[in-house]
């Protein structure tokens, strides 16, 4: 028997509880995405039986079997073909003989009667057949899937347990963990021979906002059809759910905000669902899970061969709770759901114009999908893929535009029809589209072309900030695929001189390139060198901070490019700033390669140029932090958290956060027992920490401004304001410098120069409270 879920994305699970397998059939997968099996089996093991002592005792290892519609990579990785992709799993701890009794007495609370009405008396029901919770092993093989092609589009999915039996569960951590009163009624429940229900949390986040349709193509619609289909299932709400029925509409309704560029609400009582369709906010859903009816106690049914009601005890092995092993299958269900809306509006598209994104390994971090989706046309995946994963994505063409980048610039240009003369000049390519051209018998099709934007957003990016090459000896750092794109570049630019230092010099480009020299031959070339220009990943989050030269060795250096762009404040262009010569980071590289290739991804080259100014100062919003400075008591942490509000950035406190890696949870502690300079060795840590993150307002201590190295880490991706208040004001309790009015005075003069020359800008506490209290 085979039960099918979704629209565009199809999925069908067969089998029953104790036959020989059971399986999962999944269709409308796009062709060339990689399954991590390693995670999946993972994935799997969280439902698996016999983990735990809440949980039945029987075996199974619940390993997925692929069968087809994929290629085999690896033994770790598989990659889908556009065919149904199948899986199986075997059913290896079996044991039918407890069931044999079920036949003329149903069970309360099963299918056992209702299924032989409906099927007749030939389904085998052994352990609830294709009506059993096993059901929903294949359920997840599903899932797993596509939780993996989810996070594609930066969508991640987590459950928790909410509550067991009435009792709330007071661990707020995803998964199956429970708190001791929860656990402790489990187990008096097993003891008693019954079971209890609950009720499990799913939040989706990353959940673009314009998903869903009205009415029966809802969201809420979708998923609740979904979830209702997992066994056992008898609640679903979202947000506020049944409580919203007690509020006023007042109440309930949820505020609209502007969060720098996004709109947010205040209140999330929708569940990230309003009318059918997503608002950008987390959708969360709460699914309610009966108690499972196989209890061991006596329970009257039924005889339907007599007709007389008789005493049954079920034998066999089962949950006491069956909410442990649902939180990983609530995950699989939302995931279908979310994914089979996302296609379902994408169906409209022709099937070569499906795909957008980066292809690279790793992709650790990257921007490029806030670039591209600020440009409303088209959603961008970042395709973290492996090298023996990378035939299977390009062979099956399954895209309209790809960017590339590290270690694949040159590997893809063996997949091109063709590459332009740019490309094939720098040697690289960072950018595939698609070009529809007739062949001689008047047939159309379309060719993969190979392209070079990187060079365009080189030479935005050093106009922007007034660096010009003409005439200019530059030095290159690093060799690789930048490099070439800089090196061509900058010959176009008619520079006198360039120099490439590297460690590892490619023979390919001895052979045509002289100015190849090593880094300890610098110190004799520093006297020529006029514009340093960084392409190596050196100082590249999240190991910040480092730089391959300093520019103390460099005295005629009149200019800094370097094209690293997280941190946006690399060593480099902060010495560069400090001595007053024009210096960028990457970033405006980065966004203006990507408007270029989206005019050539959509077939209207230079298109979106114009919009590079407004990427960038979005991102510098999004990504950047705001750091506040000032006197101990100045208001920071009021400040700061009203800051987060209104921006929607995160907010943190450093004092906070040191107070929390120390056993006592106390600044005046720490300085007891540590004294002041080892409070300033954990505020040195904590500060390289949270300086190289992003999009978050840090409320600094005081005295953070004392060590260089603090406000270098802070200011990698910050924006300093210094909040100032008259001494009489300021707040003196539990601060253990802030003692007596001579002492706090002192502490100002001597740390006022240090706000001055950090700050980038200053606020009067009252006046910056009083702005952000009206906005």
């Amino acid at each position: 028997m085979k039960s099918t879920f979704g629209n565009r994305l199809k999925v069908s699970v067969w089998g029953g509880s104790h036959e020989p397998c059971i399986g999962a059939d999944i269709t409308g997968l796009p062709a060339g995405f990689a399954i991590d099996m390693n995670r999946l089996k993972a994935f799997m093991k969280l439902r698996a039986p016999g983990n735990s002592p809440f949980t039945t005792k029987r075996k199974e290892p619940d390993i997925p079997v692929p069968t087809a519609g994929f290629k085999r990579t690896d033994d770790a990785t598989i990659v889908t073909t556009g065919e149904t992709l199948s899986f199986i799993i075997e059913n290896k701890d079996a044991r039918s003989r407890d069931y044999s009794l079920f036949q003329n007495m149903p069970r309360p609370g099963h299918a056992d009667y209702t299924a032989r009405l409906r099927y007749g008396d030939e389904l085998n029901m052994s352990g609830g057949g294709p009506f059993s919770g096993r059901m929903t092993a294949p359920l997840c093989i599903a899932g797993g899937v596509a939780l993996q092609l989810l996070e594609t589009f930066g969508i991640r999915i987590s459950s928790r347990i909410d509550s067991i039996a009435g009792v709330e569960n007071d661990s707020d951590s995803a998964g199956a963990d429970v708190s001791d009163d929860i656990a402790m009624t489990i187990l008096d429940a097993q003891r008693r021979g019954d079971t209890v229900g609950g009720i499990v949390e799913c939040t989706a986040e990353g959940v673009p906002a314009g998903i869903g349709g009205t009415m029966y193509d809802g969201l809420e619609s979708r998923l609740s059809e979904i979830f209702f289909g997992i066994p056992a299932v008898k609640g679903v709400e979202f947000g506020a759910g049944f409580r919203a029925a007690s509020l006023h509409g007042s109440e309930n309704n949820d505020v609209f905000y502007l969060a720098g560029s996004e709109i947010k609400t205040e209140s999330n009582n929708a569940g990230g669902i309003l009318g059918g369709i997503s608002d950008g906010m987390p959708i969360v859903a709460r699914v309610a899970f009966k108690p499972a009816p196989s209890v061991s106690m006596p329970q009257k049914t039924l005889n339907l061969a007599s007709g007389n009601q008789e005493w049954l005890r079920i034998p066999g092995r089962h949950d006491p709770c069956i909410v442990i092993r649902a939180v990983p299958v609530v995950s699989a269900a939302m995931a279908l759901g979310l994914l089979d809306s996302i296609l379902l509006i994408n169906s409209d598209v022709p099937e070569d114009r499906r795909l957008f994104g980066l292809v690279g390994h790793p992709l650790t971090h990257s921007f490029s999908k806030e670039i591209h989706e600020a440009l409303g046309e088209y959603n961008y995946s970042l395709l973290s893929v492996k090298p023996s994963q990378l035939s299977a994505l390009l062979e099956k063409r399954f895209f309209s535009g790809l960017n590339v980048t590290i270690p694949y610039k040159q590997d893809v240009m063996a997949f091109c029809d063709r590459i332009t003369p740019q490309a094939e000049a720098i040697g690289a390519v960072n950018t595939l589209y698609r070009e529809e051209v007739t062949n001689p018998d008047g047939r159309t099709e379309k060719l993969v072309v190979g392209h070079n934007t990187d060079y365009d957003g080189f030479l935005y990016a050093a106009d922007r900030a007034g660096i010009d090459f003409t005439g200019r000896c530059v030095l290159v750092l690093g060799s690789g695929g930048t490099s070439r794109t800089v090196r061509k570049a900058l010959a176009d630019r008619q520079a006198a001189r360039v120099y490439v230092a590297s460690r590892h010099v490619p023979e390919a480009d001895l052979a045509i390139d002289t100015g190849f020299v090593s880094y300890e031959d610098l110190p004799g070339l520093a006297d020529e060198i006029e514009i340093i220009v960084n392409t190596t990943p050196v100082g590249t989050y999240p190991d910040t901070g480092r730089s391959v030269v300093s520019l103390d060795d460099f005295p005629a250096c009149k200019g800094v490019f370097d094209v690293i762009y997280n941190p946006f404040r690399t060593p480099l262009v902060a010495q560069a700033e400090a001595r007053g010569i024009p210096a960028t980071n990457g970033l405006p590289m980065l966004v203006a390669q990507a408007t270029a290739a989206a005019g050539y991804f959509l077939g209207t080259p230079g298109a979106y140029e114009d919009r590079n100014e407004e990427i960038i100062e979005l991102l510098r919003h999004k990504m950047g932090n705001i750091v506040l400075i000032g006197m101990p008591g100045c208001g920071k942490t009021t400040a700061g958290k009203a800051l987060a509000r209104v921006t929607g950035l995160k907010f943190k406190d450093l004092d906070d956060e040191i107070a929390a890696g120390h056993e006592s949870g106390s600044i005046p502690e720490i300085f007891a027992l540590e004294g002041e300079s080892g409070f300033r060795d954990r505020e040195s840590s904590v500060a390289a920490a949270f300086g190289k993150e992003h999009g978050q307002v840090i409320a600094t201590g005081g005295g953070v401004i004392l060590r260089e190295e603090n406000m270098q880490a802070l200011r990698q991706n910050g924006t300093i304001i210094w909040i100032r208040r008259p001494l009489e004001e300021l707040a003196t309790q539990g601060r253990p410098l802030s003692t007596g009015e001579d002492a706090l005075r002192e502490m100002y003069e001597e740390r006022r120069p240090l706000y001055e020359k950090y700050a980038d800008m200053v606020f009067d506490s009252t006046q910056l409270l009083g702005l952000l209290s009206v906005l």
